[in-house]
């Protein structure tokens, strides 16, 4: 699943373990700044990173498109936050559009 240019999943907590592959979850604790350090030290490590969401940092999308800029592969959505809602559907817009940059600017795509 993760092996070359794939698509950035936007998970729930519990739709983890059904991912292929070990995932390492960086959680929605501390700040922003620190996690999406987290998120680059494990992608650099070549694993499967995911940041916990956190509506406290700021703009979904925003974040999210840290997260992706940082390396990660799956954002894993707030607890209590549908798979089909509007914070899901913003997280997934955001992946998209920024995995989509990074693949341009030549970035490697997780």
């Amino acid at each position: 699943m993760y092996g070359g240019a794939v698509t950035v999943r936007v998970a729930t907590a519990a739709q983890l373990g059904a991912l292929d592959g070990p995932v390492r979850v960086v959680s929605a604790d501390g700040d922003l700044a620190s996690r999406l350090a987290a998120v680059r030290r494990l992608a650099a490590e070549g694993a499967v990173a995911a940041l916990v969401l956190d509506l406290d940092d700021g703009p979904v999308a925003s974040v999210v498109t840290a997260a992706v800029e940082a390396g990660a592969a799956v954002v894993v959505l707030p607890d209590g936050e549908p798979i089909d809602g509007e914070v899901a559907r913003d997280a997934r817009r955001a992946a998209d559009v920024t995995q989509a940059l990074v693949v341009e600017r030549g970035g490697a795509a997780r």
